[in-house]
């Protein structure tokens, strides 16, 4: 069953001309089994980290570190 669940924009730093990698944190991606999407601009791939995920995204993705970004995650077990 999917969720959704707001994330806190943790870092943003440029990785190239073209792409940004923002890292968000939230609790409930302990008990995820897939991150679905994010509300960021321009998401290209990610990769869950605990309770963090690294989201690469193409452009600008409008994130500042203390913001809050939807997520949607599908929980393990359900």
């Amino acid at each position: 069953m999917k969720h959704a669940f707001l994330a806190t924009v943790i870092d943003v730093e440029r990785e190239s001309a073209d792409s940004v990698l923002v890292r968000l944190e939230c609790d409930a991606l302990r008990h995820s089994s897939e991150l679905l999407s994010t509300g960021l601009n321009g998401e290209r791939s990610h990769t869950i980290r605990e309770s963090r995920v690294e989201v690469i995204c193409e452009g600008n993705p409008n994130a500042n570190i203390g913001d809050m970004v939807p997520i949607i995650v599908e929980l393990a077990g359900e």
